[in-house]
């Protein structure tokens, strides 16, 4: 099935959705950071969090029963850094890093992996140098090369010198892409999607609460077909191929269901 609409009017949800939504215990919000929240800009250092979803954000950690974490391929660093909110977990890294107030858990194969991934980020700044545009950023536990700003026509010698210097780490490195951007990180079966079950296990969640995923990327759709049948899964910008269940148009259409998660009155017994 392609994604449905998540709002009949604007301001106005489906109906099953904001049944769900009065009938939980819980909310758990899983939301990724860039192209989602902030809208997407020319380079990552660029990208800004709205004023009025920070503000969002804020004020939904500070409600009874609430959980919100941010999902994103940016490091721990650099998203705890770009956000500056407190009382909210983080997923960075594509999952290999995961932070909450009590805790912090990195992926045992990202740190075997963080010293290859050192010396590729010098190889590819060097081999990669010539050519204009592109953007290779340090993210210790992976790297992203960043091709939005190249000409068309060398974007494709972009991709063949990075799958050419990963396959010389042998099984050690892999590949993955997104939205204008090539990420290399650990070769280990390991994404957003589990790292949101792990995320989700820690809660002790039941079907009782209600979860929430939103994304843009190619990235998102491992957590869109994780979590599918079971929380309400929703791609920024219409794509028929998505696995998530519902779309919305932009990041403002996204504090749009914010606005309502928060104004919201759960009406199933708490926990």
């Amino acid at each position: 099935m392609t994604p449905r609409p998540l709002f009949v009017v604007p301001g106005r949800l489906q109906s099953s959705v904001l049944g769900r939504l009065k009938s939980s215990h819980r909310r758990i919000l899983l939301l990724d950071f860039d192209g989602t929240l902030a809208p997407l800009r020319s380079t990552p250092a660029k990208a800004r969090l709205p004023v009025g979803t920070k503000t969002l954000i804020r004020k939904l950690t500070r409600r009874p029963h609430t959980w919100v974490f941010l999902v994103t391929g940016r490091s721990l660093k650099d998203i705890a850094g770009k956000t500056r909110l407190t009382g909210v977990g983080l997923v960075a890294n594509h999952g290999f890093e995961i932070a909450t107030r009590h805790r912090r858990w990195i992926h045992p194969a990202a740190r075997k992996a963080a010293p290859a991934l050192r010396m590729m980020v010098k190889e590819l700044s060097e081999t990669l140098k010539p050519v204009g545009g592109v953007l290779v950023e340090d993210k210790t536990y992976t790297l992203s090369v960043h091709f939005r700003n190249v000409r068309p026509s060398r974007v494709p010698l972009v991709l063949k010198t990075v799958n050419r210097l990963v396959r010389g780490y042998g099984e050690l490195l892999a590949t993955t892409h997104g939205k204008k951007v090539v990420e290399v990180r650990p070769a280990v079966e390991w994404n957003k999607g589990f790292a949101v079950e792990k995320v989700l296990g820690a809660l002790k969640w039941s079907p009782a609460d209600f979860v929430t995923y939103l994304g843009d990327d190619r990235t998102d759709e491992d957590a869109f077909r994780a979590l599918k049948n079971r929380a309400t899964t929703v791609i920024v910008e219409y794509d028929r191929r998505s696995a998530a269940g519902y779309w919305v148009e932009d990041p403002r259409a996204v504090a749009g269901f914010l606005n309502i998660i928060l104004f919201t009155r759960a009406e199933g017994k708490e926990r």
